[in-house]
């Protein structure tokens, strides 16, 4: 079963408090910002979960899940 989560939050304690709670169960990335996430969804998937904050400075949470949604299609 694929127990990997990727976060992705340019707020620094958020990813801070969903590591706190989520490691002890599930293989936790993280990322502080959508070009980040992407990149660990490319080089450390696939993850069974991807969470994303929707406002995030250069690159929106939507326009993040769609490249990997993108991605998961190929």
């Amino acid at each position: 079963m694929n127990r990997k989560v990727l976060c992705v939050d340019d707020d620094e304690s958020i990813l801070k408090g969903m590591h706190l709670h989520l490691s002890r169960k599930f293989d936790l990335s993280v990322a502080a910002s959508g070009d980040k996430g992407l990149k660990l969804f490319e080089e450390e998937g696939p993850f069974a979960v991807v969470v994303g904050d929707m406002r995030m400075p250069g690159m929106e949470g939507m326009e993040m899940m769609k490249w990997t949604r993108i991605s998961t299609q190929r």
